[in-house]
């Protein structure tokens, strides 16, 4: 009876080092942890722009496995620890597909495609086999949307120089605009148009497209009180154009450029 027990444990045993962990390892000979990672990198960049749009993850699986048999490398399943020499790749479905949907902004036309198909047939790194296979199924699955050329980048809007600074007008007058660490503006104004009168303001303002609108009070001049002074400006480039209200509230036009007079 003892002898029934020790021998089932050792089958026990035997059954469950058999039936350990077995997944899926690649390997090449002389190749490095380093080298696989760059290449299982490259290829599966590779597989979204390189088939046509709306490609199964499946299409994505076989041309990333095909592309890494024409680097050299073999998959087989091996027994947890695998050995040596042996690294894990892309294997699960969800990866492939997420692969597919990484690649939708960056689809290449038929053109390119095949292009692409030839150099790495040029190169050796797919059989005449795996070539034909692929071009054939590259062309059985073309769309309206892989025959034309890639849609160009949008055009990067110019940049637009900073309002912040100081601006040169007529008669001597500054106006010095700087933001206050969020939407809204600070400024402050000096006209000085003879050597003994001086008059200044402050404020805040808002910046809207080319539209600036500046309210403030005046804090320096020959104004026993402190009239609001407005700005009313549009911006052409370098150029702030528009009007000013003071005291008595009439319109002066007035004009500021980055360039001292």
């Amino acid at each position: 009876m003892r002898t029934s027990l020790v021998t089932s444990a050792m089958i026990l045993a035997l059954l469950a080092a058999t039936t350990g962990c077995s997944r899926y390892y690649w390997s090449k000979p002389g190749s490095t942890a380093e080298q696989f990672a760059r290449d299982s990198q490259e290829c599966a960049q590779q597989a979204g722009p390189s088939l046509p749009a709306g490609a199964a993850p499946e299409a994505i699986e076989q041309y990333y496995r095909a592309c890494l048999n024409s680097r050299g490398y073999a998959r087989a399943a091996q027994w947890d620890p695998a050995p040596p020499g042996s690294y894990r790749g892309v294997e699960d479905t969800a990866e492939f597909a997420g692969i597919a949907r990484g690649a939708a902004g960056a689809r290449q036309s038929l053109d390119q495609q095949l292009a692409q198909l030839d150099e790495l047939k040029a190169r050796g790194r797919i059989t005449p086999e795996e070539y034909a296979a692929m071009r054939k199924r590259l062309i059985e699955t073309a769309t309206p949307t892989t025959l034309a050329p890639p849609a160009p980048p949008p055009a990067a809007a110019p940049a637009v120089p900073s309002l912040d600074g100081r601006w040169y007008g007529r008669g001597g007058a500054v106006l010095d605009i700087h933001h206050a660490g969020g939407p809204e503006l600070q400024w402050e104004w000096q006209s000085a148009p003879t050597e003994r009168v001086t008059t200044r303001a402050a404020g805040t303002g808002t910046v809207s497209g080319d539209k600036i609108s500046l309210i403030g009070r005046q804090t320096a001049g020959l104004a026993t009180t402190s009239p609001t002074h407005t700005f009313e400006l549009t911006r052409e480039g370098n150029v702030l154009r528009g009007t000013v209200r003071g005291s008595g509230n009439v319109p002066v036009d007035v004009e500021f450029t980055r360039t001292p007079p």
